[in-house]
C-alpha cells in the first residue's frame, strides 16, 4: 500500500550569520519547491559548511537524504538537528519517528525477500 506524506521544509535563518549561508538556504528552498532535491541538497550542504549550527540546514539536509531513501543518513542528520535545537521540535521529532519506522519496515522487507 502507498502512504502519502507531506514533508515540511524549515526556512528559519536562525543560527546562520553568513550571508552566503543564508543565500544557500534560500536557494536550496527554491530548488526543493521545484522538486529539484539533488540541487537543493547540494546548496544546503554548501551552506551547512558555513553554518553547522543552523537547525534549518541540518533538518533540510536530513529531509534531502530521506527523499533519496538514504534513511540511515537521514536519521543521523535528524538526530544531530535535535542536538542543535535548544528544545523540542515537532518536525524533528516526527522525522526521527518516521525514518525509524521506514528503516524497520525496510529491514523486515529485506528479510522477507531473503527468505523466499
Amino acid at each position: 500500500h502507498y502512504v502519502t506524506v507531506r514533508l515540511e521544509l524549515m526556512v528559519s535563518e536562525e543560527g546562520i550569520e553568513s550571508e552566503e549561508a543564508k543565500q544557500g538556504l534560500k536557494e536550496g528552498l527554491e530548488f526543493a519547491k521545484n522538486m529539484r532535491m539533488l540541487k537543493a541538497g547540494q546548496r544546503w550542504r554548501q551552506a551547512y559548511r558555513l553554518a553547522p549550527l543552523s537547525l534549518s540546514l541540518n533538518y533540510n539536509l536530513g529531509l534531502s537524504a530521506e527523499f533519496f531513501g538514504r534513511f540511515k543518513e537521514a536519521l543521523a542528520v535528524y538526530e544531530k538537528a535535535g542536538t542543535v535545537n535548544k528544545g523540542s521540535n515537532r518536525l524533528i521529532t516526527s522525522s526521527i519517528k518516521r525514518v525509524s519506522i521506514l528503516m524497520k519496515e525496510n529491514r523486515r522487507l529485506d528479510m522477507q525477500m531473503r527468505n523466499r
